[in-house]
């Protein structure tokens, strides 16, 4: 395989990875921050920034990190180079130059989703909140994986996507354990108390499925560091040995 093709198979899966992880990040603080207005909190808008690596570029754009312009930031601005708009171009332009090498279906669904995201009105929904945008992202996302899985022969392309899928989880898991525990245990520190909901909002950040059981650290959770962290030199063996 050509490295070429490897690399675009590589960031396209990555991409695609990034653009879902700052969905559910956003969607679940947003409303983790709801609930819990009136009450002392370490879960703000500033770990998210941080999270996302551009927190340097937010303070060149806006005054303060509310709701309404870290949304806008991290979702839509086309100066964000990780911005949920900009992931999935990418993540599109990198399949337009190796279609050739990807099933129709896959090219087809992440086409129509680049399209579908496109249509959203970055005004009306910062104006409507994050959820109707980003459950968008997110569902694009899980059937982009499906897709692939079953039209991409499972050679050594698709072994390049899973290689792009684990380190991009195992990366946004590693920096949401780092903010959100220094977060808390700042909180902690300062004489409040963490609450259930707080720890939970951290699991619905890492994994989409209940809290109770997605643990970040069983190997069971496809997001949990061991997973991404064990898969990814398995993946990488036969090209090693080749």
């Amino acid at each position: 395989m050509l490295s070429r093709i490897a690399d675009s198979l590589f960031w396209l899966a990555r991409y695609i990875g990034r653009a879902e992880d700052t969905a559910r990040i956003l969607d679940v603080t947003f409303y983790t921050l709801l609930e819990q207005i009136q009450q002392p909190h370490g879960v703000r808008w500033d770990p998210i920034l941080s999270m996302a690596g551009e927190e340097t570029l937010f303070r060149q754009l806006y005054a303060e990190p509310t709701a309404h312009n870290v949304f806008e930031f991290l979702a839509f601005n086309a100066n964000n180079p990780s911005s949920i708009m900009q992931c999935i171009t990418k993540a599109r332009e990198n399949a337009r130059t190796i279609r050739d090498r990807i099933s129709r279906e896959m090219w087809e669904d992440l086409n129509g989703l680049y399209f579908t995201l496109g249509r959203f009105d970055p005004q009306e929904e910062t104006a409507a909140g994050p959820h109707r945008f980003c459950g968008r992202v997110i569902f694009g996302s899980h059937r982009f994986h499906g897709v692939s899985d079953a039209t991409l022969p499972h050679d050594e392309g698709w072994e390049f996507l899973r290689v792009g899928w684990a380190l991009e989880r195992a990366e946004m898991t590693a920096r949401l354990i780092d903010v959100q525990y220094r977060n808390l245990l700042a909180l902690s520190s300062s004489g409040a108390t963490a609450d259930n909901h707080q720890w939970m909002a951290v699991l619905n950040q890492s994994a989409p499925t209940r809290p109770i059981i997605a643990s970040i650290i069983r190997r069971l959770n496809p997001r949990a560091l061991p997973k991404c962290s064990s898969s990814t030199p398995s993946i990488l063996v036969p090209f090693a040995t080749a």
